[in-house]
């Protein structure tokens, strides 16, 4: 590059080339001359597949090169499934694996690198994708291969998966696709458009493990020799392969402290033209523009270039091609004779497609690190086509060193078919002043998504250390900035590379990072612990810490004359108390600055006695001056008191009053057992003899005075005076009183008495412990000793995972204090805790260095086949594929251990219920047999806030707002055009824009709706949950201002036509995001939000879950409105500590199986809806295996013992036979059964049935609560009564057994889940939320009184249960389906689920010319009357029996075809009890879906026929005449009513409606049973205001039929629609809707 423009340094490198995982392995191969193509056998080929004629074949080239496990993939690493990684092109697994190893041979962590990362890569043709077995039909699965294959995202789905956010582009050019990246990637750089740049390529093609075929004249070798530039030259070697670099500008890797390769001084692009003999050949002119370019940009001439990387194929045209377009350039830039030596990688490894010009790169840059030449392979004299001997060039046929005048060079050349031309001028980096950190100590973090993987980094450190030379220091950087922080974890600390190799390589005790990070508690010791001398090796080796104690010593030499560094650094004794606390105060606030300073932000602080000024000035109630002048008085001070002494007593508080003598006091209270006395000398003389009397040894502490006694009360007043010349100021950070015992408020803080009162009372650490340990479990002792860590190890109240750790520790200690403060962060990174390395050494970075990268955990991916066989699974039983037809069995995501809290079942198959308790709450968790990547976690990752395009107060809003303050706030930044609804017992107007209502009330919402009239709004936002009361007592309050609420809202806005209305629910507590969900309740309305996309994809929801106690905070308000002024965004946000988190479900690695028993021999366990299938299931495996003593709780009872001979005489695969055997099973197996008849949801019969069973057994040892109704239906014609009874079982029973079992201590309350919480689905919002509210509810209540509660979403069961059931109704239906109906063709799975086809065109008798069409015979529509027909035609498909009733049918918007166009109608049914729920969707070439109607009916009641109105006597009856045509074609025995016979009877009744009116919706009654083909009506109607009534009788040629028309709603025309023809059809409807 020219002076004026700046060189991009290559800092990372990494690669996997034929028989060279690594780079390293690439150089060697390069520098030992090893041919890496492999020669297969015969047999090879043969069992690979190849046919052995085709391997005899003269013709056919046994040769390749290859890579190594280029079948396996590190699929948990990059959050991948087993389904996902196997569906992805292995170019672009093997890519995302060398794009990591590129960013860590880089020292660059991408979740912290602060500028933009951009990538460019290519790949090959997507052989995989043209060999993966036929996707049968099935869109989902097309759309997944697509993107796993396609070209087009390779460098997309890098920056998905490894987080980067610079400019990424595929790059496509043929054979020189890798070198335009790393061309295109420095153009970016150098326009700024990112910081950093990944740029590369991979090729990899399907078969692998074969030969090829040679052709004469073609670019293939017919030997498997690549000789390149060759007189015997004659092609390349097809071969496979990956290379990566990263790419950075020099001036900033030089400041960053980059380890740089070399730099590329030039790059240069273009393309041939037509200046060529054809497309696929080279052009010599385009390659001399092209070098001439690269060398001008460069500010280079040919003499400065001693090495050409040349494209290299070996072949007779392109060979002499290329030889002369670099004769040209180099004799026109003077180069003298035999200057510039020739290289091709592709004489080692073959042509590697596109991938060959990062290989060549690689090599180029590899032979300028080691200043060495490899030779050519295969090279014995010049092509004669090329002038070898009299040119600037020379061919180097051994390896030899490089040596230049000036810094070495070489050109790099990738010239691809079509013409795309590549030419990269790469040099040495510039030389670097050679930096020797200082030894000390260091910290090595390790990490890794497996702990294996952890011990593999620390192998492969130990022996980089061995074979290198490298500082420790610059190690130690480079693991500390430059690598992703995962799960895995493992510090070490060290002085010295030996050091570290011995530790490397000792046992290895790594840690998993928890899911949520301990909270820190620092701990500061009081007067007692000092040491002379202590904090000097920090002092010496951490500056932060040095200018701490620096600032402490200033201040303390100016204004009370003490030498603070001097004492220190001299080791002056410290056995005075006014030397002593100020040095003490000033150790131990520098050390906690220092510790804060690096990360470690302290949840809470505890001081002891003196400890308790510094964690006061840390949290800011005194100044640092002023807090260092009020030690040195209060030391000074109590030093003047009289002589006095102290002495440790190991007794409890009670038991050491008992023993106080005159003149002595209680003066600590350190534990349940220990206590410090303190008085006159005399007094603790006598103490301690009493003492030995009793066989009670005391301790005298090293103290000269009594404190904490009465002998301080002479100096009280006068540090009164001093504190109260101090400003005093409420702390802001927590912590703890030992006056108190327990957090200290700002009243206190900023009370001056307070601190004297803190002077002479007792210290009650042992209570302020108990508290801090309440909240943190991560405690720090932050100064001299170990003693406050001695005392919270020994507390009862200690947490199980504590963690206690000194900073400057012992005198006694071996390792120094820098090596002890290391250790606490070494030990808070492997607690997940965050640590910002950096900080420890300020001013310019070590230099990272190229270490050894993440050492892949790869499995086997393989989907496709070969030649005749697929890949066969491999000894460990891992599958090599995954076949459509393979049964898996099902999974379990979630663990038992810790804290989590519900387990996801899910898999292609019926789960296996004798596996399903065992799975659950069983000794282990459940090892999972069959491929890879089935365990997932969702976790809660943080996700930007976009800018909003648009301020929030520009639109309009409706806010349904509770009576916080935060809606308050929010009603006025929303704007001045809100209109606000509170929740009232009425619906009412209480003002200019606000209103009241009902929280649930349909009919309300409905009158809100007709209030606003033309000022509807442009956004809605429900917060009418955020105050809902969360308590069982309260749960039906709760649910009326949340989830029903909610449901209301939704079906108003589909009746008003609205649902185009973006609204947005804000909940408090209902997701575990940093945190237990605090409302169960509201997570109901995150099982809304998976239905509602799915039954109104044309309503735009959202969710913003906001932490309880974070309401009142300002944040989040700011997130709020910021998040509210988005157009659209995620589905579910949480807003938590300032941070806006999205849920993701992510891999897990291997999980390892942890004892936790909960099931006990002969255990006593409550089974609710225990004779449903489930329970059944259940209850007969605690029977057989343990001997159980079980309560069956249900609804109903088992079937009277008289009717079972009559039961178990029926079919064996009979419902009610197969649940009577497991009855009796159960019987004859428990060791106590109790049958109940209860209603769950009922608090006082759960009280009852908890009471019941403790009279009967005494104890009660586990719930399982299994209650639950499966069925569902359409929201838009749910009730609250409806819905009501879905909830009941699990919501209202979960609640009513809490309350029960609040004084009855179990082992464990298992809550059965379904995956519909986490899958949502069709019909199944109640369903959906009540599961939410169970995950939600084990979440929460988890661990509280030590109780156990877990939420297991199960998938279907294979015997029994709702779920069984309703596939055996669907498989049945199936299998009837081509004979019910003509009219039901086929069942369907789409990625909607499943459903029934009907396929139509625009000529079928079906369809008609549209309303205000005119006849026009190009445009044809679905008129309402044919979704009737189709509504009846599935109700007798579904095995409904007539007379039927239509309770409702909506239409929503028109199904409309042109001439000769054809449509497949998609019908989705729910069925609940014989009622069907149908909706009728058809999709868009674009891919949407389309809502045309939405239908509900069952079978007639005598009720409802009983309850057809007669036609009335007036007006007088109407008659109808209407002839209707016959369908010959149609099955004449089938239920056929014509559309065109209802369309024209409807057309006649509303020609009798008032003017204008059409018809929104209709019920009707068909009374009769079947119609045939042809006929005529015959009806009456009656006309009221809004509504016409009528009967219509069909009179047909096999039967009649009549049809009562319960109810015609009306739509009143509008006045800018009065002029309008009116429709004679109902399908105009859903035009109105809009």
């Amino acid at each position: 590059m020219s002076e004026t423009q700046e060189s991009i340094a290559i800092i990372g490198m990494a690669g996997r080339f034929p028989k060279a995982p690594d780079i390293a392995s690439y150089w060697r191969n390069l520098r030992d001359g090893v041919d890496s193509i492999t020669q297969f056998s015969a047999e090879e080929l043969v069992q690979a597949g190849v046919p052995s004629s085709v391997v005899k074949n003269p013709s056919y080239v046994r040769a390749r090169g290859l890579i190594a496990d280029e079948d396996g993939f590190d699929a948990t690493l990059f959050g991948m499934g087993a389904h996902e990684a196997e569906r992805t092109d292995p170019q672009h697994r093997i890519w995302l694996e060398c794009a990591l190893s590129a960013l860590e041979d880089a020292g660059c962590n991408p979740q912290t690198y602060k500028g933009l990362i951009g990538v460019f890569a290519g790949v090959g043709s997507p052989d995989y994708l043209l060999r993966w077995p036929s996707a049968g039909g099935d869109p989902l699965t097309s759309y997944q291969l697509i993107i796993g294959n396609d070209k087009d995202f390779v460098a997309t789905r890098t920056a998905y998966k490894l987080g980067l956010h610079g400019p990424c582009m595929a790059v496509q050019t043929a054979c020189s696709s890798s070198l335009v990246a790393v061309a295109l990637a420095c153009q970016q750089l150098l326009s700024f458009q990112c910081d950093m740049a990944l740029a590369g390529g991979a090729s990899l093609s399907v078969p692998t493990r074969v030969g090829y075929w040679y052709r004469d004249g073609m670019i293939l070798s017919p030997d498997g020799k690549c000789r390149a530039f060759d007189a015997r030259a004659q092609g390349t070697v097809p071969a496979d392969g990956v290379g990566a670099v990263v790419l950075k500008r020099l001036s900033e890797a030089i400041e960053d402290g980059d380890d740089i390769y070399a730099v590329i001084r030039g790059v240069a692009l273009n393309n041939d033209g037509e200046a060529k003999v054809g497309f696929t050949a080279p052009s010599v002119s385009g390659q001399v523009d092209v070098i001439t370019q690269a060398l001008a940009y460069a500010g280079l001439t040919p003499r400065d270039i001693t090495l050409i990387e040349a494209h290299g194929t070996g072949t007779a045209l392109g060979d002499p091609i290329e030889f002369a377009a670099l004769d040209q350039v180099f004799r026109a830039g003077g180069a003298p004779r035999a200057h510039c030596a020739l290289g091709s990688a592709k004489t080692y490894v073959g042509h590697m497609n596109c991938a060959a010009g990062i290989a060549g790169l690689i090599k180029a840059v590899l032979s300028i690190k080691h200043r060495a030449l490899p030779a050519m392979l295969h090279f014995e004299k010049p092509n004669p086509e090329i002038a070898l001997s009299d040119s600037p060039f020379y061919v180097n046929t051994q390896l030899k060193s490089w040596t230049a005048t000036g810094p070495l060079a070489a050109g790099v050349s990738s010239f691809g078919i079509g013409g795309t031309n590549a030419h990269v001028i790469v040099a040495e980096a510039p030389a670097r002043s050679a930096v020797s950190p200082p030894a000390q100590p260091v910290v090595l973090p390790i990490s890794a998504a497996s702990g294996p993987a952890v011990r593999r980094i620390c192998s492969d450190l130990a022996s980089f250390l061995e074979q290198t030379s490298a500082p420790l220091p610059q190690v130690a950087h480079t693991l500390q900035v430059g690598r992703v922080e995962r799960r895995y974890r493992h510090a070490i600390i060290a002085s010295d590379p030996a050091e570290a190799t011995r530790k490397l390589r000792d046992q290895i005790s790594m840690q998993a990072k928890p899911e949520r990070p301990p909270k820190v508690g620092l701990l500061f010791p009081g007067q007692g612990a000092q040491l002379a001398g202590m904090a000097t090796t920090l002092l010496r080796d951490v500056p932060f810490f040095a200018d701490e104690l620096g600032q402490a010593d200033r201040i303390l030499r100016s204004e009370v004359g003490l030498p603070l560094l001097q004492t220190l650094t001299e080791r002056r004794p410290l056995d005075q108390t006014a030397i002593l606390q100020p040095v003490m105060f000033a150790v131990e606030y520098a050390v906690a600055k220092l510790l804060m300073h690096v990360g470690l932000s302290p949840a809470g602080l505890l001081g002891h006695s003196l400890g308790e000024y510094v964690a006061a000035c840390l949290a800011e109630v005194f100044s640092l001056p002023s807090a260092l002048l009020l030690v040195a008085e209060r030391g000074r001070l109590m030093g003047d008191t009289p002589p006095g002494a102290m002495l440790s007593v190991p007794l409890g508080e009670a038991e050491t009053q008992e023993l106080l003598l005159p003149g002595l006091d209680l003066a600590v209270i350190n534990s349940s057992s220990q206590c410090v006395v303190s008085g006159e000398l005399h007094a603790i003389e006598a103490l301690t003899e009493r003492l030995v009397e009793r066989g009670i040894e005391g301790r005298r502490l090293r103290t000269s005075n009594a404190f904490h006694s009465r002998l301080m009360e002479p100096i009280l007043h006068r540090f009164l005076r001093a504190v109260r010349r101090v400003q005093l100021r409420p702390g802001k950070l927590p912590f703890l009183s030992c006056l108190t015992g327990d957090y200290l408020d700002p009243g206190q803080a900023t009370d001056p008495d307070y601190w004297v009162k803190q002077l002479r009372s007792p210290v009650r650490f042992d209570q302020a412990l108990s508290k801090l340990m309440a909240q943190a479990s991560f405690l720090i002792e932050a100064g001299p000793g170990e003693t406050l860590l001695a005392l919270s190890r020994r507390h009862s109240d200690r947490p199980a995972d504590l963690v206690a750790l000194p900073t400057l520790g012992r005198a006694s200690e071996t390792s120094s204090e820098t090596e002890r403060t290391l250790a606490v962060l070494g030990a808070a990174f492997c607690a997940g805790l965050p640590v910002d390395w950096s900080k420890l050494q300020p001013g310019p970075p070590p230099q990272r260095l190229h270490l050894p990268t993440y050492p892949f955990e790869r499995k086997k991916f393989w989907g496709v086949r070969g030649l005749t066989a697929l890949y066969p699974r491999d000894a460990s039983g891992t599958y090599s594929r995954m076949t459509r037809q393979q049964p898996l069995r099902g999974t379990i995501s979630g663990t038992l251990s810790g804290r989590r809290t519900h387990l996801t079942m899910h898999g292609q198959a019926i789960l296996d219920p004798k596996n399903a308790l065992p799975a659950a709450v069983e000794p282990a968790v459940a090892r999972v047999q069959g491929p890879p990547g089935w365990l997932y976690a969702l976790v809660w990752r943080p996700a930007p806030l976009p800018v909003a395009p648009t301020p929030l107060s520009s639109r309009r809003w409706l806010l349904f707002a509770d009576a916080s303050p935060l809606c308050h706030e929010l009603a006025s930044r929303l704007g001045e055009g809100t209109v606000v609804v509170q929740t009232g017992g009425t619906f009412g107007k209480l003002g200019p824009r606000h209103y009241q209502l009902r929280p649930d009330s349909l009919p309300d919402l409905t009158q809100l709706w007709q209030e606003l009239g033309s000022e509807r709004p442009e956004g809605i936002v429900h917060a009418f949950a955020l105050s809902a009361p969360s308590s069982p007592e309260n749960a039906e309050v709760g649910l009326a201002a949340g989830y029903f609420s909610v449901v209301a809202l939704v079906q108003s806005l589909s009746t008003a036509g609205l649902l185009t209305l973006p609204m947005t629910v804000i909940t408090v507590g209902a997701v575990a995001a940093r945190g237990k969900p605090s409302h169960p309740l509201s997570a109901m309305l995150c099982g809304l939000g998976k239905v509602l996309p799915v039954e109104y994809p044309e309503l735009p929801f959202r969710q913003i879950d906001l932490a309880l106690h974070e309401l009142a905070t300002p944040d989040v308000l700011a997130l709020l409105t910021s998040e509210l002024a988005l157009p659209s965004s995620l589905p579910l946000v949480a807003f938590r500590a300032g941070e806006r988190l999205h849920p993701v479900y992510e891999a897990l690695g291997e999980i390892e199986p942890q004892p936790l028993p909960l099931l006990q021999m002969g255990g006593v366990y409550l089974i609710t809806g225990g004779l449903g299938g489930i329970g059944l299931t259940l209850a007969e495996h605690l029977a057989v295996n343990y001997n159980a003593r079980l309560i069956l709780a249900g609804r109903s009872g088992p079937p009277p013992e008289s009717d079972w001979p009559h039961i178990l005489a029926q079919s064996k695969s009979d419902e009610q036979r197969l649940r009577l055997e497991k009855y009796l099973r159960i019987r004859s197996s428990a060791s106590g059964l109790l049958v109940q008849q209860a209603d769950i949801g009922d608090p006082q019969q759960a009280r009852e049935l908890i009471e019941l069973a403790l009279a009967r057994y005494g104890t009660l040892d586990g719930v399982i609560h299994t209650a639950g109704v499966a069925a569902g239906g359409l929201l838009h014609g749910r009730s609250p009564e409806s819905s009501a009874q879905i909830l009941r079982a699990k919501v209202q029973g979960t609640l009513a057994l809490e309350r029960a079992l609040r004084n009855v201590p179990i082992d464990f309350f298992l809550l059965c889940s379904s995956l519909t919480a986490i899958l949502g689905g069709l019909g199944q919002a109640d369903y959906a939320a009540a599961n939410c509210f169970l995950d939600a509810y084990a979440e929460s209540r988890h661990g509280e009184e030590g109780r156990f509660v877990i939420s297991v979403n199960w998938d279907g069961w294979r015997e029994l249960g709702a779920a069984a059931r309703h596939a055996t109704e669907r498989k049945e239906a199936h299998r009837t389906a081509r004979f019910a109906h003509p009219l039901v063709q086929a069942w369907e799975s789409t990625p909607r689920g499943g459903a029934y086809c009907t396929r139509l065109s625009a000529d079928s008798w079906l369809f008609q010319a549209p309303p205000g069409s005119g006849g026009d015979p190009t445009v044809r529509s679905l008129p309402a009357a044919a979704f009737l027909e189709l509504s009846c035609a599935l109700a007798l498909t579904r095995g409904l029996s007539l007379p039927l009733v239509i309770r409702e049918l909506q239409i929503l918007q028109p199904c409309t075809l042109a001439a000769f166009e054809e449509v497949t109608l998609y019908t989705f049914v729910q069925e609940d009890r014989g009622e069907l729920s149908l909706l009728f969707e058809s999709q868009a070439r674009t891919g949407t879906w389309r809502q045309h109607a939405l239908a509900q009916l069952s079978t007639a009641s005598d009720a409802d026929q009983a309850g057809a109105r007669p036609p009335p006597a007036s007006p007088p009856a109407a008659e109808l005449h209407v002839q209707f045509p016959v369908e010959p074609e149609l099955n004449p025995s089938g239920y056929i009513l014509h559309p065109r016979a209802v369309q024209q009877a409807i057309s006649e009744l509303i020609g009798a409606a008032p003017d204008g009116s059409t018809v929104a919706s209709f019920a009707a009654v068909f009374v009769q049973s079947r119609l045939g083909c042809g006929g005529r009506v015959q009806g009456r109607i009656e006309v009221e205001p809004e509504a016409l009534h009528a009967q219509l009788r069909f009179l047909g040629t096999e039967g009649e039929l009549l049809l009562h028309i319960g109810e015609i709603q009306l739509l009143r025309p509008s006045p800018q629609s009065a002029s309008r023809p009116d429709s004679d059809s109902m399908a105009s409807h859903g035009k109105e809707r809009g």
